[in-house]
C-alpha cells in the first residue's frame, strides 16, 4: 500500500482574516490562502468589538473544503491558531446566541471593578498569573449575566472563538489549555478557580473541558458530509493561542530567545518551565502549548497600530514605513522620543488609560523622522521588557521577529537600542505555521519540538547592533528620557 504524503495546515483565526498556510513535513510552504472576515464596531460603543460566529465558521469550512478538494490524495492534517481571549455563548445544540465579543472588546469595565471587590485583582493575577481586566473571557460572562439575564440563562457552554470551530468541526466538547488559562477560571496550578466560578454563577461544566494542544481528533460526519471528504484522509488537532502558537513556528523554545510578534499590537513571548508569578505583577504567565511549559509575556497594546496611526495622521500611504526610514541615516536616531501608547500600557504597567507621548518635535521635524520615532518607541519598550525579564533570571540572547512589524529597518533598530541580536525567519506567519507544526507532532510526523525548532525553523536574517560608542551613547541618552516621560505620566 502507497503511503498517502502528509501535509500539515495551519488556519490562524485572526481578527480581520483568517488564514490557512498548507506545508509538506519539511516545513516548505505549499499554500496560503487568506479569507477576510468583519469586525463589527459601534459608533456608540467605542470599546465594542464584535464578530460574526457564522461567518468565522463558514470561511474556516470552505478553506477546509476548498484545501480537501485540491488534495484529493493526501492527508490533511489541520491545527489551529486563535485570537485570544473572546466569549461565544452557545445553546444546549451548540448554536450561538450572541456575537463573539473579540478579544480587544473592553465593555465590562463595571464588572471588572465588581470581581476586583468580591475577590480581588491581586489574588486573581496571583492565583491565574493574568490580570483582572475586561479582555478576559471571566469578565465578559459577568457582562452577559447583567447585562443579557435572557442569553446567559439559555447558555450551556460558554467557550471562545476557535472552541466554537473546533466544535462544530468534531463534535468534541474541549478546548486545549492556553485558551482555558485565559478565561481566568482556571488556575496556574491546573484547577478551576472556584471562587470565581461562584461569582459568576457557573460551573465547569458549562466551560469546554481542557485537553493538549497537540491532541488529534476525527472530523465529525457533518463536516466530512460538507467537504465531501474520506474518513481518513483529514485530522485535526486542538491547537492554541496565537501568540503561544507563534512560539514554535519561530522555534523559541529555550529560555533564551524570545518570540517577537509584532502586529497591530505587540507580545514579546518566552518558554519558561515552571510558572513566574512576578511580585511587581509587571508580566503574565499562562499554559504553553507545549505540554508541561508556560509562557511569560509582555505585550503592548499598540505598536503597529500606533505606526498605522502616525501614518494616517501625517497622510502618508504611498510608501512603506521601511521607505520612509531609508530616506534617513540608520544609525543616527530621530531626534524624537515617542511613547507608543496609544491604546494604553500593558507591560511592565498594567494602565490601559495612558496614552501616548510625542516629545521633540520642531519646525524642521520630517514625515521620515517620525515613522522612524514609532519604531524606536517600539524598540525602547522592548528594551525595557527584556530588563525586566533580567530581573527575573530569564536572559535573553536572541530575539525571533514575526509578523507584520518583523522587516529589514525595525529589526535593525530593535538590534541597535536594544544591543541583542534579532533574527528575521523565513516564515513570517508564526501563527499558522505553529499550528501547523503542533499538528505534526500530534500525529506523529515529528518526535518532539526540539526536534522542530532544530530542523524546520529556518533563519532568514540575522540583525546585530550596527552603530558606533557615539551613537550608542545618544541612543542610551534617548532611552533615559523615554524613561523619565514614561514614569512622568505613569505618575500623573
Amino acid at each position: 500500500m502507497v503511503k498517502l504524503m502528509t501535509i500539515l495546515v495551519g488556519i490562524d483565526l485572526g481578527t480581520s482574516s483568517i488564514k490557512a498556510l498548507g506545508f509538506n513535513t519539511n516545513g516548505d510552504k505549499i499554500f496560503e490562502y487568506h479569507n477576510n472576515i468583519s469586525l463589527i464596531t459601534f459608533s456608540n460603543r467605542l470599546n465594542w468589538f464584535e464578530q460574526n460566529p457564522k461567518e468565522i465558521l463558514n470561511n474556516v469550512v470552505k478553506l477546509i473544503k476548498n484545501i480537501c478538494s485540491r488534495y484529493r490524495s493526501e492527508e490533511i492534517i489541520i491545527g489551529f491558531s486563535s485570537t485570544s481571549p473572546s466569549l461565544v455563548p452557545l445553546d444546549e445544540k451548540g448554536e450561538p446566541l450572541y456575537n463573539v465579543i473579540a478579544w480587544m472588546d473592553r465593555r465590562a469595565c463595571e464588572e471588572t471593578s465588581e470581581l476586583d471587590e468580591k475577590i480581588g485583582k491581586d489574588n486573581i493575577y496571583f492565583k491565574t498569573g493574568l490580570h483582572l481586566d475586561p479582555l478576559f473571557t471571566a469578565v465578559k460572562i459577568l457582562w452577559l449575566k447583567k447585562n443579557r439575564p435572557d442569553i446567559f440563562s439559555k447558555t450551556r457552554y460558554f467557550v471562545q472563538v476557535k472552541d466554537y470551530v473546533f466544535y462544530n468541526l468534531t463534535g468534541e466538547p474541549v478546548t486545549d489549555y492556553s485558551h482555558i488559562s485565559e478565561t481566568l477560571l482556571y488556575k496556574i496550578d491546573g484547577r478551576w478557580f472556584d471562587e470565581l466560578l461562584n461569582v459568576i454563577d457557573i460551573t465547569p461544566d458549562r466551560l469546554f473541558t481542557p485537553d493538549f494542544s497537540e491532541k488529534i481528533f476525527e472530523p465529525s460526519r457533518n463536516l466530512r458530509e460538507l467537504i465531501n471528504s474520506r474518513k481518513d484522509g483529514l485530522r485535526i488537532a486542538l491547537g492554541g493561542v496565537d501568540s503561544v502558537v507563534s512560539t514554535i513556528g519561530a522555534g523559541a523554545i529555550a529560555e533564551n530567545i524570545i518570540t517577537d510578534t509584532t502586529g497591530t499590537s505587540s507580545c514579546l513571548d518566552v518558554t519558561i518551565s515552571s510558572p513566574i508569578l512576578d511580585k511587581l505583577k509587571r508580566f503574565e504567565t499562562y499554559f504553553h502549548a507545549i505540554p508541561g511549559k508556560y509562557i511569560i509575556e509582555g505585550a503592548l497594546p499598540s505598536s503597529g497600530e500606533a505606526l498605522d496611526k502616525i501614518l494616517e495622521i501625517i497622510g502618508c500611504s504611498n510608501k512603506s514605513p521601511d521607505e520612509y526610514v531609508a530616506e534617513l541615516d540608520l544609525e543616527r536616531p530621530s531626534g524624537i522620543v515617542l511613547l507608543p501608547f496609544f491604546a494604553g500600557t500593558r507591560t511592565p504597567d498594567w494602565k490601559p488609560e495612558l496614552k501616548g507621548v510625542i516629545h521633540g518635535l520642531s519646525l524642521t521635524t520630517s514625515k521620515s523622522e517620525l515613522v522612524k520615532a514609532v519604531m524606536e518607541g517600539v524598540a525602547f519598550w522592548e528594551r525595557r521588557v527584556l530588563e525586566d525579564l533580567a530581573e527575573l533570571g530569564i536572559e535573553v540572547s536572541e530575539v525571533r521577529g514575526v509578523g507584520g512589524g518583523a522587516t529589514r529597518y525595525w529589526l535593525q533598530i530593535k538590534a541597535n537600542i536594544t544591543g541583542i541580536r534579532h533574527a528575521a525567519l523565513r516564515e513570517k506567519e508564526a501563527s499558522a505555521f505553529g499550528a501547523a507544526l503542533i499538528a505534526g507532532k500530534g500525529y506523529n510526523v515529528y518526535k518532539d519540538y526540539n526536534e522542530i525548532a532544530e530542523k524546520l525553523i529556518k533563519v532568514e536574517k540575522v540583525y546585530e547592533a550596527n552603530i558606533d560608542s557615539y551613537r550608542k551613547e545618544e541612543y542610551e541618552n534617548y532611552y533615559k528620557l523615554f524613561i523619565k516621560l514614561w514614569s512622568t505620566i505613569t505618575s500623573n
